[in-house]
Parts: C-alpha cells; structure tokens; sequence
C-alpha cells in the first residue's frame, strides 16, 4: 500500500500542492496505528529496498498541518 501523487491531475503538477498534501498526512501515524508498524515512510516511486534506483538523498517532508496550509 502507498499514497502517491496523480501527476496527469492539473492540481498535482504544482510542486507547493504536493509539498502541503505530504505535510498534511501524518503517515508516521498510518504506519503505527493502521498497519501496526509494518511501513516505511519513502520518497519517489521506488521502495528503498527493491531497487538501486531509489534516491536516498531526497529528505522527506515532516507532518506539519500549520505549515501545509501556509
């Protein structure tokens, strides 16, 4: 399971659209109390262990719902 982004949808080709929604979703949460600890929180479309592709330099964006709406 994961939440990505639908890029052929006009409101997530903005960059700050995206930004926000990620911001908005407490996803350390999810993991926790949905799929009991069985997750991982990553960047980009590639799960970090399944590829050499996957870019372990994009920093993820932290849960701030005050900052996702500014």
């Amino acid at each position: 399971r994961y939440i990505a982004w639908n890029f052929r949808t006009p409101f997530f080709r903005s960059k700050r659209v995206r930004q926000a929604m990620t911001m908005a979703i407490d996803c350390d949460r999810i993991i926790q109390r949905i799929m009991n600890g069985m997750g991982e929180r990553f960047a980009g479309p590639f799960y970090p262990g399944d590829t050499s592709e996957y870019n372990r330099k994009i920093e993820l964006l932290p849960y701030d719902p005050i900052e996702a709406v500014r």
